[in-house]
């Protein structure tokens, strides 16, 4: 999938964490368990970051056993708690105990990013899920905005400027802190009422939202070669996505689909057209934030490149448009649905394995860390 001229890019790539809670309260927990976990022998930076995908598979098990999206039980909220508490600490400590352990590589960096677009849907996923956002399409689409608009933003910064910016306030920091919270809160005192659920999600879209905006304004006042013009044409294929997810939420959440009787037919195929079209659409703004990374790398046209994620999203706007039978679309959903995690799983090993192979790295492979100081 890469060739050795592909990756030349990645020398040049710098990543920057202005993060006030990771600065001022994480930082030194995260260095120590990096001393910690350099005691023991034969752990990779790269396998850090591949438990980190336990968070997203736990999501994606309590998505399909509460398909309607509204609520979860308490165990499933102290399972969310913990694998996303586990999210964060690998997500920051593979870094920390790369660099104690002198295994810093291009690779690292470029599965960091890549788990990091898989972050933000499973990640809105799993709040919607606690919160119980399938009583809502109003949640449920604000939800997906703000996750699809924060994860795209920043990577669309990164693919201009080779420089992966993140604000004093951001979604990978405080935007999973928030969740945890969340999700902390839903297992000890129970499910929420709608009108606090709806005050979580509005707590929760302001960290997500405001560095989203800093990096769409960061991106057209970079010095760059490419024009103004340019950098908006890489934007439409996100716009375009975005357009057919908010016309297919609009026309089939609020005046077609989430009919009265939804919640009282628990046995008809109908509850799980929440949760079929939330990873319908998020997968498809995943898969675009993943291509973004690809192009990121390999300097890659972004437009070209989105074709197929511009095509998945038009066709259930398009059923929609002509009112397509419900028992049709949610073999629509179901299908796209499937079709989506199979080839966002695939892109993704498949560019991390095809980049490891041309860089000469290992991906999951041991290693033998150089000394590190003793704890202290």
């Amino acid at each position: 999938m890469f060739a050795d001229k592909d990756l030349k890019p990645l020398e040049g790539h710098s990543f920057e964490d202005q993060s006030i809670m990771r600065k001022y309260i994480f930082l030194r927990f995260f260095k120590f368990l990096a001393r910690v976990i350099a005691k023991v022998k034969f752990i990779s930076p790269n396998l850090i970051t591949f438990s980190s995908l336990a968070a997203i598979i736990t999501s994606i098990v309590l998505l399909f056993l509460n398909p309607s999206l509204t609520g979860v039980n308490t165990k499933g909220a102290w399972l969310i708690f913990g694998s996303w508490t586990l999210f964060m600490i690998a997500d920051n400590v593979d870094g920390e105990y790369a660099r104690l352990t002198g295994m810093c590589s291009p690779l690292g960096g470029a599965l960091d990013h890549m788990v990091d677009s898989l972050m933000y849907l499973y990640a809105g996923s799993a709040i919607s899920l606690v919160l119980g956002c399938g009583r809502s399409a109003t949640m449920i689409l604000i939800l997906l905005l703000c996750t699809a608009v924060a994860s795209h933003a920043v990577q669309l910064l990164y693919f201009f400027t080779h420089h992966l910016h993140m604000g004093k306030v951001n979604a990978s920091t405080e935007g999973i802190v928030i969740i945890i919270v969340i999700c902390l809160l839903r297992a000890i005192i129970g499910p929420f009422e709608q009108h606090k659920a709806a005050l979580g999600l509005y707590i929760f879209a302001p960290f997500i939202v405001l560095p989203a905006i800093e990096s769409l304004i960061r991106l057209f006042i970079a010095k760059h070669e490419k024009t103004k013009m340019y950098r908006l044409g890489q934007l439409m294929p996100f716009l375009i996505v975005m357009a057919c997810s908010i016309y297919f939420f609009y026309e089939g959440a609020f005046n077609y689909y989430m009919c009265s009787d939804h919640y009282t037919c628990e046995r008809d195929t109908l509850k799980y057209f929440p949760v079929l079209a939330v990873l319908t659409y998020g997968q498809i703004l995943c898969f675009l934030t993943e291509r973004v990374v690809i192009c990121s790398v390999c300097q890659y046209d972004l437009r070209q490149f989105s074709i197929p994620s511009v095509i998945m999203a038009i066709i259930p706007a398009v059923c929609m448009y002509f009112k397509l039978p419900r028992s049709q679309m949610i073999i629509v959903l179901a299908i796209e649905t499937v079709i989506g995690f199979l080839v966002l799983f695939i892109q993704f090993f498949g560019y991390v394995f095809s980049m490891a192979r041309v860089l000469g790295y290992p991906v999951i492979a041991t290693f033998q860390p150089k000394e590190v100081q003793p704890l202290i």
